[in-house]
């Protein structure tokens, strides 16, 4: 659990922004802006989403056996079509029903299938090596997922999307990454390896709410949160959610002055 609290000594905790009382009242662990789960809590939840998602790319299977599985899809689905229209085959299946639930609708979904799965079959060529093949909707890979959870977390807390660079979101993810039993990559832990993350950080964007996975992420750290999207402009700094507490959390964060 070393990873789990290097996060939660980076993440930003509301407990540094409140006054004097507020302090003095609070949780051992540092609690969302809006009062609702604590980070820890959530923070936990996210880590275990993140192994799930770590462990499911691990068990996806590459373009060779999805090759071989693709065509045996198509081969099965030309067999049925091909055995259905055989009228002896046909009446011993009926055993002297009139038809079958659904047939028109199975006969011509059979066909449907076998040419769905030609296609991804000649889309997946072995040109393409061994590496592993995905469906066209969109979805974060583990280690951009990694990166959008960082971010929308740093958003909730602090009201504005990090940017790419910054050293310690990066640190974070590193953190978070391995909390979740990410797998090692090279220059794991040394100086200035953590800039990986820039790249996923900056993938990651397009996923922010209101994308499914974005909004996924932000529910795990407000459930109760309004799901009101605002229009959101160039400005990288800009609250997602017009929310009344992250209005007030953007106002006070925009009314301090830095100190050296």
């Amino acid at each position: 659990m070393g990873g789990f609290r290097d996060i939660l000594r980076i993440l930003p905790a509301r407990e540094r922004r409140g006054d004097a009382a507020q302090r003095q009242h609070a949780e051992p662990a540092p609690t969302a802006p809006d009062g609702g789960v604590p980070l820890a809590e959530a923070l936990l939840t996210l880590i275990e989403m993140l192994s799930n998602a770590i462990e499911g790319e691990a068990a996806y299977p590459r373009r060779p056996e999805l090759r071989e599985r693709f065509k045996a899809i198509e081969d099965a689905a030309r067999l049925l079509r091909h055995e259905w229209l055989d009228q002896r085959i046909r009446a011993l299946l009926l055993d002297g029903d009139v038809r079958i639930e659904n047939e028109n609708e199975m006969f011509h979904g059979l066909r449907d299938i076998a040419a769905r799965a030609a296609r991804e079959r000649e889309r997946n060529s072995p040109k393409q090596g061994r590496g592993k093949l995905y469906p066209k909707a969109s979805w974060p890979t583990p280690m951009e997922l990694c990166a959008l959870m960082v971010a929308v977390a740093h958003c909730h807390l602090l009201g504005r999307w990090p940017g790419k660079s910054n050293v310690k979101v990066q640190q974070c993810c590193e953190a978070l990454w391995q909390a979740a039993g990410g797998p090692r990559r090279a220059g794991w832990g040394e100086p200035g390896s953590v800039a990986v993350w820039r790249h996923h950080l900056k993938a990651a964007q397009k996923y922010r709410p209101p994308h499914q996975a974005g909004i996924r992420i932000q529910l795990i750290l407000a459930p109760d949160i309004r799901r009101r999207p605002v229009r959101v402009t160039g400005s990288p700094s800009r609250s997602l959610y017009d929310h009344p507490s992250w209005r007030a959390l953007i106002k006070k964060e925009g009314g301090r002055k830095k100190t050296k």
